[in-house]
């Protein structure tokens, strides 16, 4: 348990583990799409952030989106995930599902959704991309991520 929770990812012990790591603070933006109550499209580009804590043995992705104005939305919170090299088996697809808490302020249910995103390391450089699905009733959601760059290893986050 020591060496999975604290050496997995320094010599020699990361030898045993087969995956890279992807923990950190990524900020960048949340392309989105939705129908509103009349059926009309709407689309937008808001400020996102994940964070995600590792060790050998879990992984936790937790995410926030900011809407107009500075105000934080609600907070999504990872329950499953899958992890597997890319075709090319030069980066990491993290395809996880997320609940995501609402907001009675914001009138947000509470809903699920999954993301699937691509770990890409370029160096030291790391950044993800990719995209995330809904289950929000009455009109699913949908949208992409762009930008989302590692910014630093600080796990604090404001939601």
């Amino acid at each position: 348990m020591f060496i999975s929770t604290y050496l997995w990812k320094y010599k020699p012990f990361k030898y045993i583990f087969w995956i890279d790591d992807f923990s950190g603070r990524y900020e960048g933006f949340l392309h989105f799409q939705y129908k509103d109550d009349q059926g009309n499209l709407k689309t937008g580009k808001l400020p996102h952030v994940k964070t995600i804590k590792q060790n050998g043995h879990v992984i936790t992705i937790t995410s926030s989106t900011m809407k107009e104005g500075g105000v934080k939305s609600s907070k999504s919170v990872s329950k499953a995930l899958s992890i597997e090299k890319t075709k090319d088996e030069q980066h990491f697809k993290l395809t996880y599902d997320y609940l995501n808490e609402g907001s009675t302020e914001q009138n947000f249910s509470k809903h699920e959704g999954t993301d699937i995103i691509e770990f890409i390391r370029n160096g030291t450089e790391k950044t993800l991309a990719g995209g995330y699905y809904t289950g929000r009733e009455p009109f699913q959601t949908k949208g992409e991520y762009s930008k989302l760059n590692w910014v630093s290893n600080d796990l604090n986050h404001e939601f």
